[in-house]
């Protein structure tokens, strides 16, 4: 809890994520929150924290540089991967450390072999030279503890919040005739990134579609050709391929 230490001169200093993925949009709600509870905030902008490969081992060795003079009690780091490999020394800063998920790990048949190598060899590493921990999910905290034996006690699961300014209930007539959609319904929102599991998804409804009333709708950027394919090499004479596509809506993005 921060509020009881704003008056006390402390100041938070962000490494946030440049892209624009549900991480920096984590990255911004977060920013801003401290801010409007009065809490000091620093965002290190420099290139070099900017990509991810110089972030984690130029930005490691020059970490103590780029924050000498700033007074920053904590330095939070939002995506996973810090510049922690090595444990500054005569700063008396705390370096926190967000990890959304370890998916290169629990899910090793996705993602690029250098991901991999960052996830397996290199985050370890960033996060036994945290000082803490933060997970959105116990699910991501316990895959922490139980592949790289991290001290539970190190790591402290916060949910992410909700935007009740975007999310709240829209009149349903109007998100009928605007998407499509009709009568009842399972609702997925994401994108259709493998890890995701979509596909899975896709196939489960598919096998039960016959035997309950509602439909699928899939909010986010999905790829409209790759569910058809799904789709259609499931498709057999007791449920056609025509008869799941109608059922299957996907109104893209959802304002």
């Amino acid at each position: 809890d921060l509020m009881p230490h704003r008056d006390l001169g402390m100041k938070v200093g962000i490494i946030a994520p440049i892209t624009r993925t549900g991480e920096y949009r984590y990255s911004q709600y977060l920013i801003k929150g401290l801010k409007e509870r009065g809490i000091s905030i620093e965002i290190l902008n420099n290139l070099i924290l900017n990509r991810p490969r110089t972030r984690i081992f130029i930005g490691s060795a020059l970490l103590s540089k780029m924050i000498e003079g700033k007074n920053i009690s904590i330095l939070h780091n939002l995506d996973n991967l810090a510049p922690y490999l090595f444990k500054p020394r005569g700063t008396n800063t705390k370096f926190i450390l967000t990890v959304h998920d370890i998916a290169p790990i629990t899910l090793p048949h996705i993602g690029n072999p250098i991901m991999k190598l960052d996830f397996k060899i290199v985050l370890p590493k960033i996060i036994l030279n945290s000082d803490y921990v933060i997970t959105p999910s116990h699910s991501t905290k316990n895959d922490l503890v139980l592949n790289f034996g991290t001290d539970e006690n190190k790591i402290g699961v916060v949910p992410q919040g909700v935007d009740l300014s975007i999310f709240y209930p829209r009149a349903q007539e109007r998100v009928i005739r605007k998407y499509g959609i009709w009568g009842r319904y399972i609702l997925y929102v994401g994108n259709d990134n493998p890890r995701k599991n979509l596909g899975n998804l896709i196939l489960s409804y598919c096998k039960i579609s016959n035997n309950i009333p509602h439909n699928l709708v899939l909010a986010g950027p999905i790829n409209k050709r790759g569910v058809r394919k799904i789709i259609s090499n499931y498709s057999h004479p007791k449920n056609s391929k025509d008869r799941l596509l109608s059922r299957v809506i996907i109104p893209a993005y959802i304002d």
